[in-house]
């Protein structure tokens, strides 16, 4: 079923862990947040945000920048920059493990690392390139060993990827910052063989077995003053939000001035047929 029937339920937030906010993901009883701002870190919070259930901060020693967030059974993953690693969590956040990724040979130009998450099939971590990424790299979570074979070639690429999700049925879903609604004279900066690149903002889902792209859903972005917005990461979960039962959600920076916090806008969607997720 095509995500444009998906019905979109959006939540506006201003609080602790807004400041930066780089992704959310949910287990169906919580939700977990990460923020890159000046107190790095990942959160649990209520369903309804209103309780602050544990913290863990992610000290600037340990990483230059926090990424994307992902939970899969029971276990919280978090992409690293300078140096790319996984940090991974319990559930209460009290229990640490610290990979280094190994960045292949052909993956050199892998120059962030804003997400990563584990494929429930088989058990690996992924991650992509942030820029016009054609392949998710596939790793081993327990040691950060690169494991090439059960890379994924995606049958397009998908720009800015800041977000990624897998389903139990085999698929996955990219949340891409790519530039929308931009004026032209900006646009035309982008260009792809003397024309203007088209643009893809929004969420783009792919059949792991075969890398095809399956759908995709646009979410519209003003990335100029004085709104500033950023798609940031993506996760799956059955989350009821006023009253509405939700199933995947995407996390939207709205970056205020220093003096003000930033606002997080989760837009979570309910998906008619779940279970084909």
């Amino acid at each position: 079923m095509s995500m444009n029937v998906w019905r979109e339920v959006n939540k506006r937030y201003r609080a602790e862990w807004t400041g930066r906010g780089q992704g959310v993901a949910t287990d169906g009883v919580s939700w977990f947040v990460t923020q890159n701002d000046s107190r790095p870190g990942v959160s649990r919070y209520s369903a309804d945000f209103s309780t602050l259930e544990v913290r863990a901060e992610i000290p600037r020693s340990v990483a230059g920048h926090v990424g994307a967030v992902s939970i899969v059974d029971g276990i919280v993953s978090i992409a690293l920059e300078s140096p790319q690693a996984l940090i991974t969590y319990n559930r209460d956040l009290d229990q640490r493990s610290f990979v280094p990724i190994e960045r292949p040979v052909e993956r050199d130009d892998m120059a962030h690392l804003a997400w990563c998450s584990v494929n429930p099939a088989n058990g690996l971590l992924y991650t992509c390139d942030w820029n016009f990424a054609d392949t998710l790299s596939a790793y081993d979570p327990s040691t950060g060993i690169a494991r090439t074979d059960q890379n994924i070639a995606l049958s397009e690429p998908v720009h800015r990827v800041q977000g990624g999700a897998f389903t139990e049925t085999g698929q996955v879903y990219l949340a891409s910052d790519d530039l929308l609604s931009i004026p032209e004279w900006i646009r035309k900066v982008f260009r792809v063989g003397g024309k203007p690149r088209e643009i893809f903002p929004g969420i783009h889902c792919f059949d792991t077995a075969t890398g095809q792209k399956t759908d995709y859903r646009r979410v519209p972005v003003r990335p100029w003053p004085p709104f500033f917005e950023e798609i940031e990461g993506i996760g799956v979960g059955e989350m009821v939000i006023d009253g509405i039962e939700t199933h995947v959600h995407l996390s939207f920076l709205d970056k205020n001035h220093s003096w003000v916090r930033d606002d997080v806008v989760i837009k979570s969607y309910a998906v008619p047929e779940p279970d084909k997720l």
